[in-house]
């Protein structure tokens, strides 16, 4: 399998909830009305019943489909079988197969299929939806998996992904649920209501904003919300997450319309937990306790309503309704602007100034940890940031506080949370437990993590003695392998 196909294979096969019957897949999509005839036509019947006996002969997958869609993504070619649209939007990837085999997915017996076949085909069609989301502002996405006999339908979230049972074409229920599919709104299928390209704005104001955040002159622009502040990016923006799950964090430059200036906007589905508090109130507690070197917050707060289901993660209300026993947790939307820093820690012209903003980085912590009582768990090369003043002083920054632990309220369960990125986290934290001890992150792993931080930015932007291929074995052996 390809090495990428098999990463994300393994990143989601522990997030798989299914199966889904059709009944509480129909729930995320609008009832059908007469005039959207909740009955499927004769045709329309006749064309799904038919379609078995038509692939019956085929020997080439590549007859089942008029190939429609290609696109490259994390430096990889994604290549659906088909892809289907509403407007200029793209809402749905299929991937057909030319045996029922392939199907990663058993009704019957452990729902996750283990053979080398249908692994395959769970990292394909994981890449589509991973790459759906990446590159376009959704909060959910959906995508089919067609085979000779019947579909599924798969709804995917930043908690996991929801598998219906088998759909068969000869049953008039899946041609319904199909029309409800149709009928869906643009926030039913996953495009984030929060978001809106009409800004409203006359257009010397777009082009006053447009210098601000150094766009070119006829840059698209996009409004974004945070309760009731409005905020303008950039509409384009480069791809999200690389892997289908998780807090898929991402930082925009932003132009508050409210204060007129450049704010860091940043826009994330954090985890709903007792034990973790929204990222804001970690601030407040920083500033209380007057640690260094942590940025201001402009406004924060969940994005839509009280437990909006858009904006919510729903893959792990489904578990209860299944056999299976899945660990999945729950994320809400979140987003938060801070005060505007433009370079991040591996950004720099010369060493000097990533060993600057790793000092105050980890004064920031050190005085954090000890004096607040908040310990981040999370030193990675995108939560270190710096600016410079007009005397080319460097000013460091520890940001993304979402994760931090407040050490004087922990809980056990807590404190055994596995946090933090795997360039860089301790090795102690990557062992197993001697002994079935408890492995708790401690403010020492942290330490450890910013040595691994300088020793990764020496290695990939700094003159050593290494050529190519001894460089890409020493990253690879050290900062990405597992023993």
């Amino acid at each position: 399998m390809e090495t990428r196909l098999a990463v994300l294979q393994s990143e989601i096969e522990e997030s798989v909830v299914g199966p889904i019957g059709l009944n509480g897949f129909s729930s995320f999509f609008p009832d059908v009305g007469p005039e959207t005839s909740a009955t499927p036509s004769e045709e329309q019947a006749k064309a799904f019943r038919d379609l078995p006996g038509q692939f019956f002969d085929i020997k080439d997958e590549v007859l089942m489909y008029e190939p429609l869609a290609y696109t490259t993504f994390d430096d990889q070619e994604i290549k659906p079988d088909l892809m289907g649209f509403k407007g200029n939007h793209t809402q749905t990837m299929l991937e057909v197969k030319l045996y029922n085999s392939s199907d990663p997915f058993d009704d019957d017996h452990t729902f996750v299929k283990s053979t080398q076949e249908a692994r395959y085909t769970l990292g394909q069609i994981t890449s589509y939806a991973t790459c759906h989301q990446a590159c376009h502002f959704r909060t959910h996405v959906f995508s089919f998996l067609i085979l000779p006999t019947y579909l599924r339908i798969l709804r995917w979230d930043r908690s996991g992904v929801l598998v219906s049972e088998k759909l068969l074409f000869e049953k008039a229920t899946t041609v319904v649920l199909l029309l409800r599919f149709v009928a869906a709104t643009l926030t039913q299928l996953g495009h984030d209501n929060s978001l809106t390209s009409k800004t409203d704005l006359p257009s010397a104001k777009k082009d006053e904003i447009r210098d601000e955040l150094k766009l070119d002159a006829d840059a698209r622009l996009a409004k974004i919300y945070i309760k009731k502040r409005e905020f303008i990016i950039a509409r384009i923006q480069p791809p999200g997450s690389t892997s289908p799950i998780g807090r898929s964090t991402r930082c925009y430059k932003a132009y508050c319309l409210e204060t007129n200036r450049v704010v860091l906007l940043k826009d994330t589905w954090r985890v709903v937990s007792e034990s973790l508090r929204p990222e804001h109130e970690i601030y407040t507690t920083l500033h209380e306790n007057e640690v260094p070197h942590i940025l201001e917050v402009i406004t924060a707060g969940d994005v839509g309503k009280d437990r909006d289901p858009h904006h919510t993660t729903q893959t792990k209300a489904w578990v209860s309704k299944t056999r299976q026993k899945l660990n999945i947790l729950d994320l809400q939307h979140y987003r938060i602007a801070l005060e505007y820093v433009p370079f991040r820690v591996d950004q720099f012209e010369g060493v000097r100034q990533p060993i600057m903003a790793i000092r105050d980085a980890a004064r920031a912590h050190g005085i954090a940890a000890t004096v607040a009582k908040v310990l981040h768990r999370d030193i990675s090369v995108g939560n270190i940031m710096f600016k410079i003043d007009e005397n080319g002083n460097v000013f460091g920054y520890l940001i993304d506080w979402d994760l931090s632990l407040d050490l004087s309220q922990a809980t056990l369960e807590a404190q055994l949370e596995r946090t933090g990125t795997w360039q860089f986290t301790a090795a102690r934290l990557l062992e197993r437990p001697r002994n079935n001890e408890p492995l708790i992150h401690n403010r020492i792993d942290d330490v450890e993590s910013f040595f691994h931080l300088t020793n990764w930015l020496a290695l990939r932007y700094t003159p050593h003695s290494l050529d190519g291929s001894e460089l890409a074995q020493a990253l690879r052996e050290n900062f990405e392998d597992s023993y």
